[in-house]
């Protein structure tokens, strides 16, 4: 009698593998909805009081989050150079950015205003990078009371690489692991079943 060759387990289970890695493809990454945002050296010029054109050079980037609306933690960093020294973020709201000189004797402020398709990939118009001074050195080398528009600069937004999330390769693990299982206690069992076939034929 010509035996007839059974499909390994493993082979046999291919399909059900298929199924949980399509799954797990299928699930949104939240990769996906992170862009990266960079205001790069927004410069401002004022007069020359300070011994020469006085300048601010203002630099930052993060990671936006467009499902929570929120800066990545951790993703922010910010530079400044000139009369307006250290500076941070000091709000965001739904239409700006704001960020505050951290010399709390003083009210200088750098507010973006993005426009109303942020965070629409692309460039932004430096014009909505405003400088503002109330008080100290920022008004007396710029202009007090007065909303100043960046000379240079630029303002963009772009995607970030997709990666995909742990939720992803937890669920696609999980049912390989379940594929592996199945297919292990199926083969014991087979093993078994043969073992005592075998048993039955000797006596």
């Amino acid at each position: 009698m010509t035996s007839r060759a059974v499909p390994s387990p493993l082979l046999q289970l291919v399909p059900i593998a298929i199924v949980f890695a399509l799954a797990a493809a299928a699930l949104p990454s939240r990769a996906d909805t992170i862009v990266s945002i960079d205001l790069s050296n927004i410069t401002y010029i004022g007069n020359n009081t300070c011994g020469g054109t006085c300048k601010d050079v203002f630099n930052a980037s993060w990671l936006w989050d467009a499902t929570t609306d929120a800066i990545v933690p951790s993703s922010l960093t910010v530079s400044n150079t000139g009369i307006l020294g250290s500076v941070a973020l000091y709000a965001t709201t739904t239409y700006s950015f704001q960020f505050n000189s951290t010399d709390p004797s003083t009210y200088q402020a750098l507010s973006w205003y993005y426009s109303s398709n942020f965070p629409a990939l692309g460039t932004y118009a430096i014009n909505d990078l405003y400088l503002y001074c109330e008080s100290g050195p920022c008004s007396t080398e710029f202009a007090s009371d007065t909303y100043i528009s960046p000379s240079s600069g630029k303002i963009t937004i772009a995607a970030v690489s997709s990666v995909p999330e742990p939720r992803s390769f937890l669920l696609l693990a999980c049912g390989l692991s379940a594929v592996a299982g199945i297919a292990s206690r199926k083969h014991l069992r087979e093993r078994l079943t043969a073992i005592g076939a075998l048993g039955r034929t000797a006596a």
